[in-house]
This record gives structure tokens, sequence and C-alpha cells, in this order.
């Protein structure tokens, strides 16, 4: 599990997942592929599903799950 924290106009570089991924948005908004998630919201990703856009316009804290337990 990670406590990740955007700054207002970053992003993260296009990727695949190689494990499932959860992410549950704490505070400010995500946005990926053109979907905006503010606080409370849930994106979960399937193994193999590619990520092209994802950043953030005013910043984000959200946590990250993408490990096996």
């Amino acid at each position: 599990m990670q406590f990740v924290r955007m700054e207002a106009g970053a992003k993260i570089p296009a990727h695949i997942h190689e494990l499932p991924e959860f992410i549950y948005i704490l505070q400010g908004e995500l946005i990926i592929a053109g979907q905006v998630l503010n606080a409370g919201c849930v994106s979960i990703a399937a193994p193999d599903s590619e990520h092209l856009d994802v950043h953030t316009i005013h910043g984000c804290t959200f946590l990250l799950v993408d490990k096996p337990l």
C-alpha cells in the first residue's frame, strides 16, 4: 500500500499494470483517461490493463494498492 501525493499539474507516465491496482482518492482530483475522480472515488485496474493518461490539475492525495497480499 502506498500513500501518494501529487502536486498540481503532475502527470504519471503511461504504463501497463502487471498486477491489479486499487486507488482510493482521499483529497483533490485525479484524472484517468478523461474520467475525473474526486475524494471518495475508487479506480480499479485489471492486470495487463494500460493507463495512457493519468494526471491532476489541482493536486491530489490517494491510497494505492498494487501488490499481492
